[in-house]
C-alpha cells in the first residue's frame, strides 16, 4: 500500500525593519507594509500588516512575521502628536516625518521605486525619518 502525504505550505518570511533618525520619543512610529501599490504609501486601510511601536529618539526595530514570500514596500510615519493620523498642512504635504523603503529624501515615494523581494527567511530594510517638505 503506497501512502502519499501532500502539504499546503507556502514558504513565509519575516521582514525586520530598522528606523534610523527618529527625533524624539513622543507619541508612535507607525509602519505599514504594503504588497500592492493600491495605497501606497499612506492608505492605512490599505496596508498588508500595520504596525505601531512607542517612539525612541533614535532607533527602533520592528517586524513584520510570518508573511508569504512576495514583492513588498514599507512606508512609516513619526506620529508625534499621537492623534492617530498622518498629520498634513494645507497643501497635503505630511507635517510629520515619514520615510519609505529604498527612498531617497527627494519626492513621494512610488510602490515601483520602494519595492523589494522576500524571498528567504528574514529580509532586512533600513529607513530614515526625514521631512517630504
Amino acid at each position: 500500500m503506497l501512502t502519499i502525504v501532500t502539504f499546503n505550505t507556502r514558504a513565509q518570511g519575516t521582514i525586520e525593519v530598522t528606523v534610523n533618525d527618529i527625533g524624539s520619543s513622543k507619541g508612535n512610529i507607525i509602519l505599514m507594509l504594503f504588497n500592492d501599490q493600491e495605497g501606497f504609501p499612506s492608505q492605512e486601510d490599505k496596508v498588508y500588516q500595520l504596525g505601531k511601536v512607542k517612539a525612541t529618539k533614535g532607533t527602533i526595530v520592528y517586524r513584520f512575521m510570518d508573511l508569504p514570500y512576495g514583492i513588498y514596500a514599507v512606508s512609516i510615519y513619526h506620529d508625534e502628536n499621537d492623534n492617530g493620523e498622518m498629520d498634513k498642512n494645507f497643501m497635503g504635504f505630511p507635517r510629520e516625518r515619514i520615510g519609505a523603503s529604498k527612498h531617497s529624501r527627494l519626492g513621494k515615494p512610488s510602490f515601483d521605486k520602494a519595492s523589494f523581494h522576500l524571498t528567504a527567511h528574514e529580509k532586512k530594510v533600513v529607513l530614515i525619518m526625514n521631512f517630504l517638505n
